[in-house]
């Protein structure tokens, strides 16, 4: 057990998965768990972003980051408009 990284992030009690509809370890199991993990990945990546203003933006699009190579769910819009100045628009972002 590695102490150190239990100091620095903190203890999390592991969680069973009941799943008694799976039988084999290669064929079902397998992917049944790199299913889970990448669910569990999409929460670990979020990001907010602010664009030059774009109001056919969306919850629910893709978008992609070059810079990271990474798709995003685009999660939640909001606009700001100040008439006569500038027009942006804030996407908040989770890993796709």
């Amino acid at each position: 057990m590695d102490y150190d990284l239990w100091r620095m992030y903190g203890f999390r009690q592991m969680q069973v998965i009941q799943v008694p509809f799976l039988s084999n370890p290669e064929t079902q199991c397998a992917p049944y768990a790199a299913a889970l993990l990448s669910r569990a990945r999409r929460e670990i990546l979020q990001a907010t972003l602010v664009i030059a203003g774009n109001e056919y933006m969306q919850p629910g699009e893709v978008i992609y980051i070059e810079s990271a190579n990474q798709l995003y769910y685009v999660e939640s819009v909001s606009h700001n408009f100040s008439f006569g100045g500038s027009f942006t628009t804030n996407l908040s972002l989770k890993y796709g």
